[in-house]
């Protein structure tokens, strides 16, 4: 049982997902770095010292992994004689090897998020409620969305988290000014939908507020896990666990009744604050 559990909780948080760079030899063939692929063909071969991710993507995999491989809505293929040390994880992806390939850890598969739900109640227990699910389910999508951010910006979220830090309340005083901003930009829209000419502002408009939502809960949650971190002494710890170990200080302070509705949106403004100073300079 508590075997199990553990592979839930590994697949419910990602196995806690590699970092996000990738540093190569190419006269070795030797990968020191995680890997994160986010979409394409990839046709790897060599020794990986940590882990790989492919998210939306097909892999031809060929050589020696000695850390996990997570293979998420995506194709895999592993070549002869490729030894993978660590576990092997598909969630709703197609799998196929050669002859002679060795995986020394576990095949971990879930066919979708409904067999996952399904196995969730299973292995949490009768206790188990569709709060309860909507919290893990909730964390996964944040989870994989600040950490497809911070693949793509890594520096600029860590600076953010140092401006957050260092003008915490100049970061929350403009990103007042900023919600104040969007709520009249909201109205000036939805006033425009009337004759459909503000329909793709509020549209655009959404979609910025999600970009930077997502870009405000990496920077807080890179903020809150290496502080965390820090303060119990865990040293060389990855930026995929301190995205998970923030992450998770921001989703339980956001159950906390009456008190999680109004800590939450003062982080959030915050964050959008911390935005608006990094590209203001002079403010």
């Amino acid at each position: 049982m508590k075997k199990t559990g553990t592979i839930l909780i590994i697949i419910l948080f990602l196995f806690l997902l590699p970092s996000t760079s990738l540093s190569m030899d190419k006269k070795v063939s030797s990968y020191k770095d995680d890997i994160i692929r986010f979409g394409g063909n990839w046709d790897l071969k060599g020794v990986f010292e940590k882990d790989i991710l492919i998210f939306k993507g097909s892999l031809k995999l060929a050589g020696e992994v000695k850390g996990d491989v997570i293979i998420l809505w995506s194709n895999l293929e592993l070549k002869k004689g490729t030894t993978i040390d660590g576990d092997l994880i598909l969630i709703s992806s197609k799998f196929k090897r050669d002859k002679n390939t060795f995986i020394k850890g576990k095949i971990i598969k879930y066919g979708s998020l409904k067999e996952l739900k399904k196995i969730a109640r299973v292995k949490l227990g009768s206790s188990t409620t569709p709060l309860t699910f909507s919290f893990f389910l909730s964390f996964f999508f944040w989870y994989v969305f600040i950490l497809v951010i911070y693949a793509l910006i890594p520096a600029k979220i860590e600076k953010l988290s140092e401006i957050i830090k260092e003008k915490t309340l100049k970061s929350l005083l403009w990103g007042i000014v900023f919600y104040i901003i969007i709520i009249i930009l909201v109205l000036i829209f939805a006033i425009l939908s009337l004759f459909l000419i503000g329909i793709p502002f509020l549209i655009l408009l959404g979609l910025l507020i999600i970009i930077l939502k997502g870009i405000g809960r990496a920077a807080l949650s890179f903020l809150l896990g290496s502080s965390l971190s820090s303060s119990l002494n865990f040293k060389n710890i990855p930026s995929s666990l301190i995205l998970v170990i923030g992450l998770l200080i921001i989703m339980f302070l956001k159950i906390i009744p009456v008190i999680g509705g109004i800590l939450l949106p003062i982080l959030d403004s915050i964050a959008f604050g911390s935005i608006l100073l990094y590209k203001c300079k002079n403010c």
